[in-house]
């Protein structure tokens, strides 16, 4: 899973040449009492577009491992005339790693706001409403609907 992973961030490296590309640090401080987590990702800002992959890693929530690799897409909308403020919105697809298996769906949606705190540093907070099949490894249900407060740390490559 995790060259896997890797393999979905070094591409997304390379497409990203000619435009603003951001790495990111993320965590879900709603998900803190449950225990650590911590992730990663990549931007790419083209216009009113941005694209990127994002790795997320969730030792033993609920005492069985979690992580997912998701691809976003979606529309970044500058509030003011120098580009310090957007306003993001997209969508979220990808595959879950749980108790050893990656085979467990993700889809959902984003909404949130970037803020350039320094020349090259952004803060961005988003939240997401996900539907994730891995609710079948530990429940009968097929399906479960998870929203999520996301915190990053970004740097501009």
């Amino acid at each position: 899973m995790k060259t896997r992973i890797l393999i979905l961030l070094l591409l997304l490296i390379s497409s990203t040449a000619i435009s603003q590309t951001i790495l990111t640090a993320l965590t879900s401080p709603g998900s803190w009492d449950d225990g650590p987590s911590a992730g990663v990702g990549i931007e790419n800002q083209e216009g009113l577009l941005y694209y990127g992959a994002e790795a997320y890693a969730f030792p033993q929530l609920n005492g069985i491992d979690y992580a997912h690799a998701i691809g976003r897409i979606g529309l970044n909308i500058k509030l003011d005339h120098w580009g310090r403020f957007k306003i993001i919105g997209g969508v979220r697809v990808g595959l879950i790693y749980r108790g050893e298996h990656l085979n467990y769906a993700l889809i959902g949606a984003e909404t949130g706001i970037q803020v350039e705190i320094f020349d090259n540093l952004y803060g961005i907070i988003t939240a997401s409403r996900d539907s994730r099949s891995d609710s079948k490894y530990y429940s009968s249900q097929d399906s479960i609907t998870v929203n999520s407060v996301w915190v990053k740390i970004g740097i501009k490559l």
